[in-house]
Parts: structure tokens; sequence; C-alpha cells
């Protein structure tokens, strides 16, 4: 495996078991393989629904031929209090739209648990596809539009048109490819921007700008400087790098990390199995593949394993990273399932997504806490390596509040 700050080179599974396809793919994105598991009967989730076109949601056009490789759309969060934080952007007006006036404003609602709308803003963006929302560990709004990344003023307290939005830092995707990361425990906020020259859409000199999140104003960290992980993974301390050995030589994968200030220090960790999600620096969600079952399990940092699953057959791992979510402690997460039908590994044909589902997991023992079928299971116009526009899940830091954002619908549950 090839490594860079911000693409990698990397295979990404198809889904036909006999072929892999090398893409160049966006680090924060990293194709890899997480997670299914046994077949379990936890309680039914306490679970409702929001259809957001009573709030003006518009679907987003389908990606056109020869656009990059789709990426995990960032448009909603869970805060503190369970509290589900949405973006869309929409047309405005009948008017005629230009390069210099595109019409376009990117709406931020937020949802109580028990589905009440609480908070509406929006603000003016120049894009359909590159937005996104943010929150940190004091539950402030963060949102990228109009090339910027902005803050939203004030507290549950003030006013709503009081409430003003603070630009922060330059994030343009067009032009920087522009990217944002985030640990577990939203602590920290991470822009990873290319300002040098950009070549067949590849970043020579990507650079990092540290926001320390935890307190009441989010602060630029000056006492280093920071790199981007090759895999995008983070925690507060280290950055994170798994994939492939070359060669037949067991292991088969690597897993090293580097402090954040300190990027030309790695070390190895003793870990057999391809890392899809950090959790926190001592526990990590792995899988691997052993005779056509995929296995997923927690490991820690000393290789020892917390649990491991034989996971279904037919059910394959989601290709983004972005899919894997765990709570502020690590003590749970949160993947996606999906089950493929149709296949023939003889012929080597591959199924079609038939179901998709999200599996919330107890990071120490391995028991399933809640499992949520996601609300359309297909998007309209198909699967991209298995990254379905607009899709989006996220788990609250406590780990007890589930949203999965699917086709305009939003589905929360409530995981005991």
């Amino acid at each position: 495996m090839v490594a860079f700050p911000l693409f990698i080179r990397m295979p990404v599974r198809d889904t036909r078991p006999r072929r892999s396809t090398w893409i160049l793919q966006l680090v924060l994105v990293l194709a890899v393989p997480c997670v299914r598991a046994q077949s379990q009967s936890p309680s039914p989730p306490n679970v409702i629904q929001i259809k957001l076109e009573q709030y003006g949601w518009q679907r987003l056009p389908p990606p056109v031929r020869h656009e990059a490789w789709p990426t995990v759309k960032r448009l909603m969060k869970v805060d503190s209090k369970g509290r589900v934080l949405i973006g869309y952007p929409a047309r405005e007006g009948a008017e005629l739209a230009t390069r210099e006036n595109p019409r376009l404003s990117f709406h931020v609602l937020r949802f109580t648990p028990e589905g009440k709308l609480d908070l509406s803003v929006s603000l003016p963006t120049d894009n359909l596809p590159d937005n996104a929302v943010f929150l940190d560990a004091q539950d402030h709004i963060f949102v990228v539009a109009n090339e910027m990344l902005q803050m939203l003023t004030g507290d549950d307290q003030t006013p709503t048109q009081q409430r003003t939005w603070k630009p922060l830092t330059s994030c343009s995707w067009s032009s920087q490819y522009c990217q944002i990361s985030q640990p577990p425990t939203r602590r920290k906020l991470f822009v990873i921007r290319c300002l040098g020259p950009v070549q067949r859409k590849f970043c020579e000199d990507p650079t990092t700008t540290a926001y320390d999140t935890s307190s009441f104003e989010p602060q630029v960290v000056n006492a280093c400087v920071y790199r981007a992980s090759s895999s995008g993974m983070l925690s507060d301390t280290f950055g994170y790098g798994s994939g492939w050995k070359s060669g037949a030589v067991w292991p088969l994968y690597f897993t090293r990390r580097h402090p954040l200030c300190n990027p030309d220090a790695p070390q190895e960790l003793p870990l057999d199995d391809l890392v899809c999600a950090v959790l926190n620096d001592d526990l990590f969600v792995v899988d691997r593949l052993n005779k056509k079952r995929w296995e997923v399990g927690v490991v820690t940092a000393h290789g020892n394993a917390k649990f491991r699953l034989v996971l279904p057959k037919h059910d394959m791992p989601a290709l983004a990273m972005a899919y894997v979510k765990g709570d502020a402690s690590g003590d749970r997460f949160a993947i996606v399932v999906d089950t493929l039908r149709g296949g023939n590994a003889a012929l080597d044909i591959g199924g079609h997504l038939a179901a998709r589902r999200v599996v919330v997991y107890n990071s120490d023992s391995g028991t399933q806490l809640a499992s949520l079928s996601v609300y359309p299971p297909v998007p309209h116009y198909g699967v991209a390596l298995g990254i379905v526009p607009e899709f989006t899940v996220d788990l609250s830091p406590d780990g007890h509040v589930l949203a999965v954002l699917s086709e305009g619908v939003i589905t929360i549950a409530r995981v005991e």
C-alpha cells in the first residue's frame, strides 16, 4: 500500500469475490471493510422517522459521468443531548442562477430526540455537493458552506434571530480539496487543505490546521505542525494508518500511529487485522476475511482481542470509514451492514444491494445493542463503491441515540 497525506492508492473490495480494483480514494473516506456481525436479537429500539421534504429538503442531482468517486456526505450529527442536527442545500427562488449568484442556501435544522424541530437557520452557499455540518464537545454548531468553515454564534438561550455565522477559515473542495476530520471525543477539529498546486486531482502539498474545540471558543493550536495521517483516522493525540503489506507474509496488515506533533516518530502496533475505526488510543475496530466469511472484532493497542464475531453469509462491509461511528468514550460503536443478493462466485458476478442496516455493538463484549433497517434500503440511482450520496449515520457522544439519514428521511432510535 502506498500512502499519501491526502490520497492513497489502495485495493477496494469489489462485490465480486475474485477481483480487486485499484483506485485513488479520498483519505477521509478510505475504503476499508468494516463490520457485520452474528445474528442476535436485541430489544427493538424506540424509533421515530422525520421526512425532510416537509421542511424544504430537495434531492441532490445524481453524480454525472466522469465525476470523481463519490464521497461520504457529512450532513448529520447527534449532539450530547440526543438532538439531531441536519444540513441540506436547496435552490432559492425561481430566478435564473448564475455563477456570480447561484441562488443556493444551506439549511441547518435541529430536532429533539422526540422529533420536534427546535432550531432552523440558513446561510448562503455556492454549490450543492460540498457542504457539511459538525459539532464540537460543547455542542457548538459548525458548517462548511460557501467555501468557508463557519461557526454559529450564541447558545440555546440566544434568540435565533440574534445568532450569526462567524467565519473561521477557508475550506474549499474545488480549489483546496479541503476536508475536515474529528476524533470521537470531538475535542479537536482538523482542517486539511491543499495549499500547493493540484495535479490530476492529487495534492502535493497538504497542510493541516488543528482547532481545540473542547472549550467555549475554538482555538487554533499553534504549538506544533500537524500532519494528516494517511488513513484519515485520528484521536486526540495520534494519527493512525492501517493497510496491506506487500507480499504474502503473515500478518498481512500493518497498523502504525504517530504523535500529532511528531509524524516522523511512528509506532508499530502489534495488530494482525486491518483497523477500520479508532475508538480511542487503546481500542480499535478490526476485521479480516477468513475462508470467504468476514470476521469483525475489537482489539487493544497490545493486540489483545476484546471479541471476534463471524459475520453472516451475504453481508458485506460498508466501504467507507465514515460509516463506523464510536461514542466519545469508545464503549459503543455503530456500523453499516450491507446485504447482497444474486451474486455468483463461480461466474464472477457480483450481487446487488438488497438491504442495508446499522448495528450498534458493545465494544467490550460484542453484544449487539440495536439493529436498525435503513429506509429506503436502496437509493434511487444506485450505489458506487457502497457509498450512497446523502446517506449519513451518527451516534450520540453517550452512545444512546442513533440517527440515520437516507434519501431525505431521518430515523432516530433510542439505544438502551
